[in-house]
């Protein structure tokens, strides 16, 4: 592959990036939402917080495909706590946050 097409390949990937970052404080929001129902245990606040951290990778460009492969599985963190992952993985699609591990 020539360079041209190279930099001309990074900057569509760039700019997809880039119109998904909007979508960011709302996913970060509703990882907020479902962290609610999380119990106030040490053992909750890890779990959450990998829910959480999950969510915030999804706009990262080197995390975003394990981030988007965690949410759309099973997600034990969040079975362990009670919590359940199509409910928390549907909060998320209809606040409009694509879990396409590909941009």
């Amino acid at each position: 592959m020539d360079l041209k097409a190279e930099w001309k390949r990074k900057g569509d990937r760039d700019r997809q990036f880039k119109e998904c970052l909007p979508q960011r404080p709302v996913a970060l929001a509703v990882a907020k939402k479902v962290g609610y129902q999380f119990p106030a245990s040490p053992e909750g606040k890890l779990m959450r917080g990998v829910f959480v951290m999950a969510v915030g990778d999804l706009f990262a460009c080197k995390q975003r495909r394990s981030a988007a492969l965690f949410l759309t599985s099973e997600m034990p963190s969040l079975l362990l706590c009670g919590v359940d992952p199509e409910w928390a993985r549907n909060q998320l699609l209809k606040a409009g946050v694509s879990l396409d591990p590909i941009y």
